[in-house]
C-alpha cells in the first residue's frame, strides 16, 4: 500500500523538500521494479534456453488436466506413424524429411507441423475422453488388448537391454523427458480402452426393422449399383473450354450415335464408327457417384433395360445405356476360416535360396490345410466338428475366424467367389490359396439381406460419428504454445 504525505500547515519550504522526497522515493522504486524486472528478463532467457518450461510445464491441458509434452509425443508419434503408413505411396510428395515441418506448408493455411499438431491434439482429446468414459462405466479390457500390451511393452524392455539403459530412459530418449515405463504403460491403456470402448459404444445403437427400411429407402443410391455402356464424345481438348461450335459438333455425333442405338442398335459396334471422337465403356456393378454428370439419370428409380440418353458434362457429351440394378438384394454369408499364414518377409530377399525357401512356406501352409480337411472328412462333418478343429488350429492372423453376415467383396478374392458361388450350401469346405497363405473355409450358410446389413452398419457408423463428435465439441482443450513448439523433438527440428 502506498503512503500518502500530509502537508496542509507545512511551509513552502517544507511542501518542496517534501515533493523532493517523494520523487525519491518514486525513482528508487521505479529503479526496483526496473531491476527487478531485469532479473527476471534475464533468467527468463536462461530459463526458455534451458527447455526447463518443456519439462515442467504442460504442453496441452484436456478437460483441466495437463499433460507433459513427453505424453503429447506419444501420442503425436502415433499419429504421424500411422499418416505416414497410411499414405505411403503418396510419401514422396509430401514433405521433405531434411527439411523441418515447420518450414513445409500442408496448405495455404497452414504447415505440416501445425496439421500434424491438430490432428495430434484431436486424437489425444478423443482417447483421453473415451477412456475416461469406459473407466467410469466400468468397462474392462479385454485379455487379447491386455496381451498385446505386455508384448509391447516386453518388446521395448528388449530394446533398452540391447541399447544398454534402463527402460525409462529408453524411452525417455524417444519421447522425451518425463516419459517412463509407467506413464507409457498408461497411456498404452488408454489407447487399448479407447478403440474397445468405441467399438462397444457402436456396437450399442440399435435400429428397428423399420428404420433400417426406411434409411435404406433413403439412400437407396448409395445400396445400389448397375450395368450400363457409355460413349464419351469430347467437344475439346483436356483442360480446354469448348466453344459452342465444338460442343454442338459433338452433341451431334452423340445424338447420331443414340439414335442408331435407340432404333436397335448396339453401342459398341455403333460406337466403333466414330472411336475417333471419343471412348467407350462398358460397367459391370458401378455404384452411385454424386461427381458424375450422368449419375441421376443412370440411378433414377425409373430406369429400365434398354434405356439410352445423351447427357451433357460440360466439355462434351455421354451416350448412355442402361441395362440392370442390383439392389444388394442377395442373402449374406456366415463362415469359418482357418488361415494358415505365410510371412514372407520373415525371409531374407537377396538371399541366393529366397524363392526356395518361399516355396516350401506355402507348401507347409498347403499340407497343414489338407491335413485340416482330411481330419474334418473322417469325423462327423459338422459345423460342429469343424468349429473344434478351428479353435485348435487358431492363429494370430486377422484373416481367420468365425465371420457372420458377410457381404460380396469383403474378403480376399478367391475366397469371395467361392463363398458366393450360387451352387453354394451349408456344410461346403474347401482349402483355398491365397497370397497370405492356405485357408480352409466352412460354409455356415446364409444371414440378412446384404442391403439391411449394409444399411445397418451405415446407422450405426453415422450414430457414433455423432457421438465422437460431440465428445470433441464438449472438451476443454487448452494448448501452451510455447511447450508444443518442440513437438515431434528431430523430426520438427
Amino acid at each position: 500500500m502506498s503512503r500518502k504525505i500530509n502537508n496542509s500547515g507545512g511551509t513552502k519550504k517544507q511542501e518542496i523538500q517534501a515533493k523532493k522526497q517523494r520523487q525519491g522515493r518514486q525513482i528508487t522504486i521505479f529503479a526496483a521494479v526496473l531491476g527487478l524486472f531485469l532479473v527476471i528478463g534475464i533468467l527468463a532467457v536462461l530459463f526458455f534456453q534451458s527447455g526447463a518450461p518443456v519439462k515442467m510445464f504442460s504442453a496441452v491441458t484436456i478437460d483441466g488436466k495437463g499433460y507433459k509434452l513427453s505424453e503429447f509425443n506419444y501420442y503425436y508419434y502415433a499419429y504421424y506413424n500411422s499418416y505416414l503408413d497410411e499414405y505411403s505411396e503418396f510419401r514422396e510428395y509430401m514433405f521433405d524429411d531434411s527439411v523441418s515441418l515447420k518450414d513445409q506448408p500442408y496448405d495455404d493455411n497452414q504447415s505440416w507441423f501445425e496439421y500434424f499438431e491438430d490432428q495430434t491434439v484431436e486424437s489425444m482429446s478423443s482417447v483421453l475422453g473415451t477412456a475416461a468414459l469406459a473407466e467410469k462405466e466400468g468397462f474392462e479390457l479385454s485379455s487379447e488388448a491386455q496381451e498385446e500390451i505386455d508384448t509391447a511393452l516386453e518388446g521395448i524392455e528388449s530394446s533398452a537391454d540391447n541399447a544398454g539403459m534402463s527402460t525409462d530412459k529408453y524411452l525417455e530418449n524417444i519421447y522425451g523427458d518425463g516419459m517412463t515405463e509407467k506413464l507409457y504403460r498408461k497411456h498404452l491403456t488408454y489407447s487399448h480402452l479407447a478403440a474397445e470402448y468405441s467399438d462397444k459404444v457402436k456396437a450399442d445403437f440399435g435400429f428397428s426393422e423399420n428404420e433400417v427400411k426406411e434409411y435404406y429407402k433413403e439412400h437407396l443410391a448409395e445400396y445400389t449399383f448397375v450395368n450400363y455402356e457409355r460413349f464419351y464424345v469430347k467437344a475439346s481438348d483436356i483442360d480446354t473450354d469448348p466453344t459452342e461450335e465444338e460442343k454442338q459438333n459433338a452433341y451431334s455425333i452423340a445424338q447420331k450415335i443414340c439414335d442408331k442405338v435407340e432404333k436397335g442398335g448396339d453401342l459398341k459396334e455403333v460406337s466403333s464408327e466414330f472411336e475417333d471422337y471419343g471412348t467407350y465403356y462398358a460397367f459391370d456393378d458401378a455404384y452411385y457417384d454424386p461427381n458424375f454428370s450422368y449419375g441421376e439419370w443412370l440411378f433414377a428409380p425409373e430406369r429400365k433395360d434398354g434405356d439410352v440418353n445423351v447427357i451433357d458434362d460440360g466439355s462434351g457429351y455421354y451416350v448412355m445405356v442402361f441395362h440392370s440394378r442390383n439392389e444388394s438384394s442377395y442373402p449374406t454369408a456366415s463362415i469359418i476360416d482357418v488361415c494358415f499364414s505365410v510371412d514372407t518377409a520373415l525371409e531374407d530377399s537377396s538371399s541366393d535360396d529366397y524363392d526356395n525357401k518361399v516355396n516350401q512356406l506355402y507348401e507347409d501352409s498347403c499340407a497343414k490345410a489338407e491335413e485340416l480337411l482330411e481330419t474334418w472328412e473322417k469325423g462327423d462333418k459338422t459345423e460342429d466338428s469343424f468349429e473344434a478343429l478351428a479353435s485348435e488350429n487358431e492363429s494370430a492372423s486377422e484373416t481367420d475366424g468365425t465371420f457372420e453376415n458377410l457381404t460380396r467383396d469383403t474378403l480376399d478374392d478367391t475366397i469371395d467367389k467361392w463363398v458366393f458361388d450360387d451352387g453354394r450350401k451349408p456344410g461346403d469346405c474347401s482349402v483355398i490359396y491365397t497370397e497370405s497363405g492356405f485357408h480352409v473355409v466352412y460354409y455356415a450358410g446364409t444371414g440378412a439381406e446384404a442391403w439391411q446389413v449394409k444399411a445397418e452398419e451405415d446407422m450405426r457408423t453415422d450414430a457414433y460419428e455423432k457421438w465422437y463428435q460431440n465428445l470433441l465439441d464438449t472438451a476443454s482443450i487448452k494448448r501452451h504454445s510455447y511447450v508444443l513448439g518442440f513437438a515431434g523433438g528431430e523430426i520438427n527440428k
